[in-house]
């Protein structure tokens, strides 16, 4: 829960300091929904929310952090061989963010625009499970990730997009999977 209300709190303060960076340059902001998932033994995927920030170097590029909170439930603990074994996943908050420099293929006059992302990883799983503490401490990691997707332009600078996201971090050694819509808004520029 205190994971979740820092990300609130970062989400609010960054939606908040958008009108004052966009005096600077275009900026973007959106909202993030969808599943992330980890392929570790002891978590399992679940739903995520999130915040992206952009700032547009210029039609084409962009640097975009982005920031997924998600609270892996224990509703279904089965091993590898799909048999449930009690015990197996642990309950945790996971924090999984990233720094990408993302390409997108802008054309005039066309409002879908694919783009091609990579960058920094960042990882940080806090198990829940106070029992547990000393047999699987809180892991945080660096790696690196790929992602690719679509954004569609709405009315004015609003956008929708789709995206996944392949994760690959280091130590702990940890891979994950993220499918995301959002939705987003431009400030400055033209």
């Amino acid at each position: 829960m205190r994971r979740f209300a820092l990300t609130a709190l970062v989400m609010v303060l960054a939606l908040a300091a958008a009108p004052v960076m966009a005096q600077q340059s275009q900026f973007t902001a959106a909202v993030l929904l969808g599943e992330v998932n980890t392929y570790d033994a002891h978590l399992d995927g679940d739903f995520g929310v999130g915040l992206q920030l952009g700032w547009n170097f210029d039609e084409h590029w962009s640097l975009q952090g982005e920031l997924m909170f998600t609270d892996p439930n224990v509703d279904t603990p089965q091993g590898t061989d799909a048999v449930v074994t009690p015990g197996l996943l642990k309950p945790a908050d996971v924090m999984l963010g990233s720094l990408n420099m993302t390409y997108f293929w802008t054309q005039e006059n066309r409002r879908f625009v694919p783009f091609l992302s990579a960058g920094f990883s960042w990882l940080d799983v806090q198990y829940n499970d106070m029992f547990n503490q000393a047999a699987d401490p809180d892991n945080v990691g660096w790696g690196l990730n790929l992602g690719t997707g679509i954004r569609y332009d709405l009315a004015g600078k609003t956008f929708a997009l789709g995206e996944v996201r392949w994760n690959s971090i280091f130590n702990p050694s940890m891979e994950s999977l993220q499918v995301v819509v959002g939705f987003g808004f431009g400030l400055g520029g033209e």
